[in-house]
């Protein structure tokens, strides 16, 4: 989330000072994607090796816990992933510097409110079922 805030903070500050794309500003939304990426993955392995698969989706439905783990998180995360990736790859293929800020601090920002949405505040729900 580190990056994410540093990607958005650059995106905004690039943006509204209508300053240059820089290789540094490709280089975090690049770092950004691969870090998503890989976190992706790495919930991808806990969510197959935690067991979650073998409880019926009606069962998890039922129980409020489960079914944040189960859907809320996963769909959420995944979501903010695509748009990480969305972001980039659209700022990428734009010419123009000022557009490439813009579009990266859209994506990023709706990213990271849709992260923020999919974390557990509540302290009882920190503890994985």
């Amino acid at each position: 989330m580190l990056l994410l805030v540093l990607a958005i903070i650059r995106s905004l500050m690039g943006w509204l000072s209508k300053k240059n794309f820089t290789g540094g500003d490709a280089s975090i939304g690049l770092f950004l994607m691969i870090t998503a990426h890989t976190q992706l993955l790495l919930g991808l392995f806990l969510y197959m090796t935690q067991g979650w698969l073998g409880l019926a989706m009606k069962d998890a439905m039922a129980e409020p816990e489960q079914r944040f783990w189960k859907v809320e998180h996963l769909t959420g995360m995944v979501i903010a992933i695509v748009l990480i990736t969305i972001g980039r790859m659209r700022a990428k293929r734009l010419s123009e510097d000022l557009r490439k800020h813009k579009t990266s601090f859209i994506y990023y920002t709706i990213a990271l409110v849709i992260i923020l949405g999919s974390i557990p505040w509540q302290a009882d729900r920190w503890l994985i079922p």
